[in-house]
């Protein structure tokens, strides 16, 4: 198979260290390699040189999964062309064979991307049983979870063509410590969809792990890794039964307690103000899932985001940010693409123009003072085609108030040998934190939970299910949320700031800042509205 080979070089301090194809011929180079090793695949081992670097040396995958993930993106970016079908079609006349890859270009994503675990057909149409849902080999996570509690997640079951109801089992070293809503799944709820609830009860300290199975309806039997960490660290737990003027303060056991005491406070602002880092960004780990990218961008080059491409543009932005107050410094550290000489980097906040910065060969700080803008604010970076940039580098600064803690009347108090107390007396629509010190022991004093007492006409709730939550900074933790339920955030102006479904019964969710928030939660059975302070 004859390649024309159209490449650029990647120079570092003047070493040449890297070819990389140009963006036109990207999917073709992908397509080639795929088409190699899997007509060659019995003479990986044998294939030596500085293809080790890409290859595993055995037989599927072949490649590494770097390989993988770069080529699947490449035959995203750059699709089959009419020049690729032609050379396909003239090296069939000769040879009598085709990549099959340029026949059928999603091909690539079942054998080695997100279909994998789907049947391929030339027409789409799959006749013989299979499990699309869940990937075998995947995993469950509940982390971390407090000694003598429970825990839940979801799992999506979706199959089809299946000739029985799926079984359900639990097997492992701690399989007594898993269980599920049920251990048989009919066929039809199985080809329709099925959410299986996996709870966690932490009976035993330290990680625990168990292996979920389905098999049955003529599957091939796939297993998922079950695994959480409980933990007996002392600690508050999230308030209950909040009130518009008190809640239930709950924590765990500390061994050896002979009782404990309960610190009710408020944060009072003292007129200073101090530095407060919003955002510091390494790109260490490619780009946060709560950054968001549109055009070219990429992270091959480790700790550093890429924008744009020979043909394309590329942008970053942040998650939506507080900058409503003065004294706000964007810094960027950043450089130019190899030989794109001096290639522009424009910031902007909220689509509208900040300052463009002209990036040379080696990494330079750039620095811009923000003007205090009103509600959230996204800040943007971007580059155009054939202008890119590296951005190594991204940090927000800004000037928060300095606060301190001031008592409830009657805290500190000692509550006694107890893990739960009833916390009265308070003012309304009020935030409050709470901390508990054992007593009788060595113990540390337990982390900080935050509270909002309910306004004097709040939303009604839902009495057969109240939802729980606290708050930590920013962070918003929901408790005893229905399985399956969508929720909807929105400030008080109706804007809405977030939206997800959720299949567990706890969920945290980052808030661009502090005030208040209608958080709206919709199931089969009820649609409540509640409203949220932090």
């Amino acid at each position: 198979m004859l390649l024309k080979l159209v490449s650029r070089v990647v120079v570092r301090g003047g070493v040449i260290d890297a070819w990389e194809p140009a963006d036109e011929y990207k999917g073709d180079f992908a397509r080639s390699y795929m088409y190699m090793v899997t007509s060659y695949e019995d003479l990986a081992t044998k294939w030596t040189g500085n293809s080790v670097n890409q290859l595993d040396n055995n037989t599927y995958p072949v490649f590494e999964q770097w390989t993988i993930d770069l080529f699947l993106k490449w035959c995203a970016q750059d699709p089959v062309s009419q020049k690729e079908i032609d050379r396909n079609n003239a090296i069939y006349k000769i040879q009598g064979n085709r990549n099959p890859y340029i026949d059928y270009p999603l091909l690539a994503e079942y054998v080695w991307g997100k279909l994998m675990s789907v049947p391929f057909t030339y027409d789409g149409n799959v006749s013989i049983p299979y499990l699309s849902s869940p990937a075998s080999g995947s995993s469950i996570d509940f982390g971390k979870v407090v000694f003598q509690q429970t825990d839940t997640a979801s799992i999506l079951i979706k199959a089809s063509n299946l000739s029985d109801d799926l079984s359900v089992s639990i097997t492992g070293t701690d399989a007594a410590n898993f269980s599920v809503n049920s251990f048989t799944i009919s066929k039809t709820e199985a080809e329709a969809g099925f959410k299986l609830i996996v709870n966690y009860n932490a009976q035993s300290v330290g990680l625990q792990t168990a292996q979920l199975t389905l098999s049955g309806g003529g599957i091939t039997s796939i297993s998922v890794n079950l695994k959480a960490t409980s933990s007996n660290d002392f600690q508050a737990l999230t308030a209950s039964s909040i009130t518009n003027s008190g809640f239930n303060a709950n924590w765990t056991v500390s061994a050896g307690a002979t009782g404990y005491t309960l610190n009710v406070f408020s944060l009072i602002s003292e007129g200073a103000t101090q530095s407060k880092t919003l955002i510091s960004e390494e790109f260490l780990n490619g780009l946060p899932s709560n950054w968001t990218a549109t055009g070219y961008t990429d992270n091959l080059t480790s700790g550093n985001m890429r924008l744009a491409s020979g043909s394309s543009a590329g942008k970053i932005s942040t998650p939506a940010l507080d900058l409503s107050t003065s004294g706000t410094v964007l810094t960027v550290r950043a450089r130019q693409y190899n030989a794109d000489a001096g290639a522009q980097l424009t910031a902007t906040i909220n689509n509208l123009p900040l300052t463009v910065w002209t990036t040379a060969v080696t990494n330079q700080d750039f620095t811009f003072n923000i003007p205090q803008t009103a509600g959230t604010s996204v800040i943007s970076l971007s580059a155009a085609s054939n202008s890119r940039v590296y951005v190594d580098y991204v940090k927000v600064e800004t000037q928060g108030s300095v606060k301190s803690a001031v008592s409830a009347a009657g805290y500190p108090m000692f509550v006694g040998n107890t893990l739960t107390y009833s916390v009265t007396n308070l003012n309304p629509d009020s935030t409050y934190y709470y901390t508990i010190q054992p007593e009788g022991n060595s113990s540390a004093l337990s982390n900080q939970i935050q509270v909002h007492t309910a306004l004097l006409s709040d939303v009604t709730e839902n009495q057969s299910n109240p939802i729980k939550w606290s708050v930590s900074g920013n962070v918003l933790v929901l408790n005893n949320i229905p399985i399956n339920a969508k929720l909807t955030i929105c400030d008080m102006l109706g804007k809405q700031i977030q939206s997800l479904t959720v299949y567990t019964s706890s969920t945290s969710i980052q808030l661009p800042k502090q005030g208040l928030y209608l958080l709206h939660i919709q199931q089969k059975q009820s649609d409540d509205i509640y409203k949220i302070f932090i």
